[in-house]
């Protein structure tokens, strides 16, 4: 049963049906990611032996505070003092809730601070210990990567239905892949499928957004002919870009952050025009302006690009 202030809380029928509509009972309760870390020695993620998640809560609502609880019963001892029970669901990361423990799920879903996705306000969330997971959303998520990667794949390796070429080598320049120009176009899908890969959680769609992003793969493919031709250096120690002159001094242009250099400079790119400007002149001067814009060009009539 739900309490509202210490007092019975009966769901209404609107708050029933919208219920009834966004979940498929049975549902789970799960761990979430944050909870699990790998364990390279076995190859399986380790999870919590068990975490207590408490059934009561304070609520801000409506500029006042509410306390909620749920408990399969309450009694008042000698001394008046009311008590819940349970307090806690003793949860070791699989609990299942039916349409009979409706009550139940609407205060985990609606009050609860450790669900990470719940629909407590993100201000008033604590450290996760569960999820909500329901089997209907789960197969839809499943069958929605499944698709994505699908359409991935076809954009890398069909010969009729995939990208031509001549994308797919600026697609691998966007991806910072080093003399992309001295790969087979088999190196460049087998590279390109790596990549993806890199990003399990964003790796799919990141691609696909990166392919209808002509500009992006432009500046970034750039960025990669100008390494590849040492015109500019990364130097680690100090984290910064350098341009190489051609006495083999060096002129520094910017520091970045060490993880992701090559990005860094992508984006110092758009911020300084000077930086800009002087690059562009040192890339026209090799060539490699005519090159990038013949990539971009040959690709006419074909708007997803990066």
């Amino acid at each position: 049963m739900l309490y509202k202030n210490g007092v019975p809380y009966r769901m209404s029928e609107k708050e029933v049906e919208a219920l009834e509509a966004k979940f498929t009972f049975p549902i789970y309760l799960r761990y979430p990611n944050v909870l699990k870390k790998f364990n390279k020695l076995n190859q399986t993620y380790d999870k919590p032996a068990g975490i207590n998640i408490p059934l009561r809560s304070i609520v801000r609502e409506e500029n006042t505070t509410i306390e909620w609880r749920w408990a399969q019963q309450d009694t008042v001892n000698p001394q008046g003092q009311k008590k819940y029970m349970p307090r806690v669901i003793p949860f070791q990361g699989d609990w299942a809730i039916t349409d009979l423990d409706i009550d139940l799920l609407y205060y985990l879903y609606y009050k609860s601070p450790y669900c990470v996705n719940g629909a407590i306000d993100e201000k008033q969330r604590k450290k996760p210990y569960f999820e909500i997971e329901d089997l209907r959303i789960a197969a839809t998520l499943k069958v929605r990567d499944r698709k994505m990667r699908s359409r991935v794949a076809t954009l890398i390796d069909d010969d009729e239905m995939g990208l031509p070429e001549t994308k797919l080598r600026a697609l691998a320049r966007a991806y910072f892949v080093p003399h992309v120009d001295k790969l087979s176009l088999d190196q460049v899908r087998v590279v390109l499928d790596l990549e993806v890969r890199k990003d399990k959680r964003d790796g799919l769609q990141r691609f696909i957004d990166m392919s209808g992003a002509t500009e992006m793969i432009q500046l970034r493919g750039k960025i990669r002919s100008a390494i590849d031709q040492g015109i500019v250096r990364f130097m680690p120690k100090v984290k910064t870009w350098v341009f190489i002159n051609e006495d083999e001094t060096m002129d520094p242009i910017c520091k970045v952050n060490k993880i992701e250099p090559q990005a860094g400079l992508v984006e110092f790119y758009g911020g300084d025009r000077e930086f800009a400007q002087r690059l562009d002149a040192e890339l026209e001067g090799r060539g490699a302006i005519d090159v990038v814009s013949k990539i971009v060009k040959s690709e006419g009539e074909i708007t997803n690009l990066t």
